[in-house]
């Protein structure tokens, strides 16, 4: 009898450390594990190893809504989408929406930032801009490499206007600034979030036109992703993204980081 009352208590005992041990990996559940950009100022870089930028806040706001530990890495643009194609990170942010990539990739249902290209001019010399030939006959600086649009990229073959290529959206608001050209055109947020950077907001501003209709970027994720409970996290932060932008906040977030966040120093 003694044996018997001797092994039941040990049994009970047990019990409750199994029962809390269960309890603790279903409060614990993996981190998703989300890749950006290194260097996509404003929207999204690395500060000594500290992911910072407007979709960096918005993902920070989504997660903190859904309660689910997360993870974030900043890493080079083909090295992400190699990532995402593998699953071996769970999620990227922004990515614009492609039918290649949606073949290895769930798109949210919103955006996390629209990409609206502006055209920018020294400040006081605006001129009407309601269509591309308004641009005929300037200097227009772009960075180089970039394409803007086909209808702009055909009128630059044609010789419509004359494009000066910049290394940076840095090169290409100083020259603006000094009245070496008539135009430039970056994203609207980049131009703005540059120059408070540079010092020479009171020496540029946009046009109110954009160049074309604004553009959606997107966090994706994997399909290849092992997640536990993906489908489910998805709909969450989905619920939660959508809220953000019904309610303004994405907005107010987005105006805020452009207008009072410190300079970024320039990384030697």
């Amino acid at each position: 009898m003694p044996i018997r009352v001797t092994w039941l208590f040990i049994l009970l005992s047990l019990m409750p450390i199994k029962a809390w041990a269960d309890s603790s990996a279903i409060k614990k559940p993996a981190p998703i594990r989300f890749a950006t950009l290194e260097d996509f100022k404003p929207f999204a870089w690395c500060d000594n190893g500290v992911p910072k930028g407007i979709d960096v806040e918005i993902v920070t706001l989504v997660m903190d809504r859904i309660d689910h530990p997360y993870v974030i890495e900043c890493i080079p643009w083909k090295r992400a989408l190699s990532s995402i194609k593998s699953g071996k990170v769970d999620a990227l942010f922004s990515a614009y929406k492609t039918s290649e990539r949606e073949a290895f990739a769930i798109y949210m249902n919103s955006p996390t930032h629209l990409s609206i290209f502006s055209v920018f001019v020294p400040k006081g010399k605006a001129f009407s801009f309601n269509r591309l030939e308004d641009l005929y006959g300037k200097t227009v600086g772009i960075t180089g490499g970039y394409s803007v649009n086909p209808e702009f990229d055909k009128a630059r073959l044609a010789g419509r206007f004359k494009v000066q290529e910049l290394s940076s959206a840095d090169s290409g608001l100083k020259m603006l600034a000094r009245g070496r050209l008539d135009a430039y055109v970056n994203g609207k947020h980049v131009g703005l979030f540059t120059a408070r950077n540079l010092g020479i907001t009171d020496m540029i501003e946009p046009l109110d036109r954009p160049l074309h209709e604004p553009k959606p970027a997107y966090l994706l994720f994997s399909k290849a992703s092992n997640l536990r409970n993906k489908d489910q996290l998805i709909s969450e932060m989905n619920q939660a993204l959508d809220l953000l932008w019904k309610s303004g906040e994405v907005d107010q977030l987005t105006e805020r980081f452009i207008l009072t966040t410190e300079p970024v120093a320039e990384t030697p």
